[in-house]
């Protein structure tokens, strides 16, 4: 219906081709940014765009449906939305499920990926994936259904909304118009408000905060609400809608360009902004003109029908590629196979359910098919180990040795019972060096073959005279040395483990380690102070530049000395660990499948490692090469299973490697 001026509507068709456009735009910035995110950082807030559009068309049509009838028929509500999206996704997670059989995801993700997949089955894979994000979680594979987390969002909404709007559109029978906005306003206050004290990820993931664009989709929705799926065609609204869009497309374009996800700004307040720039977008979109026409551009519209299937798609796709390609070639193979992929999934079965075509015996049949090859592959393809296993137990936190639980020994020392709780070896305190000794001081960088020593438990409880006490410090490769060096049961050595997962001189999240290393080495009084840093790009407190120019090695030698001067503040002899590159392709998961100017690209590393020998050799430090012991023990999937860390047999035989270097540092640094 089209009626003249002053707030008249005109009633659209049902499906407007210029939101499909505005869908094809928000799932191209997905894409885009799942590809490769230097591209575009904030493509992310594509998934925003969609929350706004589902907020807006399920509130309208939920809205249309209580004015006809008086009531919302949950059921077949929920039946509807059901048919649109089960299927898609069930067949997705079932190919998902059936490439596992070939070894597609990796041990570590393959282990995991029946708990991911119930999860999106029950729409709940953003807690699922809020829950499951462990330190080790960044050095595997991502998950192929990660994305499912926003779908869990929808779904959610979907189960909850028409009873919020049953509720609502009673109080509006009851109290007036203005009833809806103030549930409405509430509840995006309340969304708001949850983000500021939530944690970013909790933010980003978490229904509650991610509800605010759903939210100011409704409201956009009901302040429409005279006539479903249509907007006021009153000169005032366009001027209205116009300045909103111009502006919310602006916002968009810049977030897109220059947010992250984690950002702070994003949960606090941010969500709301960008709910609010996608609001307008979507405005402009329902009213009659140039931008609803260009939007309703053929293409756009072809493309936006089948959002849903390349959004479903694009991202198991992009993880079976693997890390460490280039973004062409990803690009490639995904796009046009995600494309083919959507239309077959639209023609095939999307369409058919909207429009009913397939008897009710036919959609049980596929929903049982589907559940028992999903079920088929997950038991088939279950791992029996996995790399993050593998490596776990040399990320153990260890013990201060002023306990006797310190040590965790492999071997069988006969021992002696002191007292209730205390456990002690029968074996001598022997020094790792004899004081004035004329044998030959082994070379840091001679690799050599481990050989068979009688491994011990904790010495005691109480050091003596003779022994070595080490200190770590470094990140969690530092702390695997750690488990290494303790497992020795050397009764020479006693170990204190002060590493922390993630961090060593950064990032800036991280804790400061001139404070934290400062109170250690006051605490401990070490003799020996291992110094096991991986390339560190964001120096904590430090205005960091570019890291392979002159004037980063500048920085990077003086943040070194500014640590060896704290670490051997009390006295303690220093031990420098010259890292390895993380071994492509798994070691490549931790810098998001990438190694050029990341922390996993060989020539940081290669630049880490001059600088750590410039500090070392002013000030006589050996620097442990572990990357030229890899070389003779080999790298592999045996030795560092994640392409990062060491496994623990490894770790033991570089502990028997770098032991040497403990009092070569005490006798070299006049100890």
């Amino acid at each position: 219906m089209d009626t003249g001026r002053n707030g008249a509507v005109r009633r659209p068709p049902r499906r407007l081709g210029s939101l499909d456009g505005l869908r094809a735009l928000a799932v191209a910035a997905v894409v885009v940014y799942h590809l490769d995110d230097r591209i575009l950082p904030g493509g992310f807030l594509g998934v925003d765009v969609f929350f706004v559009l589902s907020g807006y068309l399920i509130t309208s049509l939920l809205v249309s449906e209580h004015r006809r009838s008086g009531s919302i028929a949950l059921r077949e509500f929920w039946k509807r939305r059901a048919r649109r999206l089960w299927a898609a996704a069930w067949i997705v997670l079932a190919v998902v499920a059936l490439a596992g059989l070939a070894n597609l995801w990796g041990a570590d993700r393959q282990a995991m990926l029946p708990g991911e997949i119930l999860a999106a089955v029950a729409h709940i894979e953003n807690y699922w994936v809020l829950g499951h994000g462990g330190y080790l979680s960044q050095f595997a594979a991502p998950s192929p259904v990660r994305h499912f987390w926003s779908l869990a969002v929808e779904e959610q909404f979907y189960l909850v909304w028409p009873l919020v709007m049953l509720a609502a559109l009673g109080a509006v029978r009851r109290y007036g118009r203005a009833a809806m906005f103030w549930v409405l306003g509430t509840l995006g206050v309340a969304s708001v408000a949850i983000g500021w004290v939530v944690s970013p990820e909790q933010a980003y993931l978490g229904t509650a905060t991610r509800a605010i664009a759903l939210i100011v989709g409704a409201l956009l929705a009901w302040w429409w609400s005279a006539t479903p799926l249509a907007a006021p065609r009153s000169e005032r609204t366009r001027r209205i809608v116009a300045v909103w869009a111009v502006l919310g497309a602006a916002v968009l374009l810049v977030g897109m360009v220059v947010m992250h996800p984690h950002d702070e700004v994003m949960h606090k307040g941010g969500f709301l902004v960008v709910a609010a720039a996608a609001a307008g977008v979507t405005a402009v979109a329902v009213v009659p003109g140039g931008a609803a026409a260009w939007l309703s551009w053929a293409p756009l519209v072809w493309i936006g029908r089948r959002s849903y299937g390349i959004y479903l798609i694009h991202w198991p796709l992009i993880v079976a590629m693997g890390p460490g390609r280039d973004t062409w070639l990803v690009a490639l193979v995904v796009l046009p196979t995600t494309v083919l992929g959507a239309a077959a999934l639209h023609a095939l079965v999307e369409q058919p359910l909207i429009e009913r075509r397939l008897k009710p015996s036919t959609q049980y049949l596929g929903t049982g098919v589907l559940a028992l090859v999903i079920t088929a592959s997950l038991l088939l393809a279950a791992p029996t180990t996995t790399p993050t296993k593998d490596v776990a137990g040399g990320l153990d936190e260890i013990a201060d040795p002023a306990s006797a639980a310190a040590l965790d020994p492999i071997g069988d020392a006969p021992a002696t019972t002191t007292g209730p709780g205390s456990v002690t070896t029968t074996t001598e305190c022997i020094p790792t060096v004899v004081a004035g000794a004329t044998q030959d001081w082994p070379t840091v960088t001679d690799g050599f073959d481990p050989v068979t020593v009688e491994e011990l438990a904790d010495p005691s409880t109480q050091g003596c005279e003779q022994q070595i006490d080490v200190m770590v410090v470094g990140d969690s490769t530092g702390r695997g040395f750690s488990n290494g060096l303790a497992r020795l049961g050397d009764p020479g050595v006693r170990v204190w483990d002060r590493t922390t997962l993630g961090c060593s001189l950064g990032d800036e999240d991280c804790p400061d380690w001139r404070t934290t290393w400062a109170d250690a080495v006051h605490e401990v009084r070490p003799d020996v102070v291992v110094v096991y840093l991986n390339p560190v790009i964001d120096l904590k407190g430090v205005d960091d530049e570019a890291f392979l120019s002159s004037r980063g090695e500048f920085q990077r030698v003086a943040v070194l000395h500014q640590v060896a001067d704290l670490l051997s503040s009390e006295g303690a002899a220093l031990v420098f660990v010259a890292p390895p590159s993380p071994r492509p392709p798994k070691g490549l998961f931790f810098c998001n499948g990438r190694d050029t100017g990341t922390q996993c690209d060989p020539e940081v590393t290669e630049a880490w490692t001059e600088s750590v020998i410039e500090v070392a050799q002013e000030r006589d430090i050996p620097v442990l090469d572990v990357a030229g012991f890899l070389d003779e023990l080999g790298d592999n999937d045996e030795t560092r299973p994640d392409g990062m860390h060491f496994a623990l047999p490894a770790l033991r035989e570089l502990a028997l490697w770098a032991l040497p270097a403990l009092p070569l540092a005490l006798y070299t640094q006049g100890g």
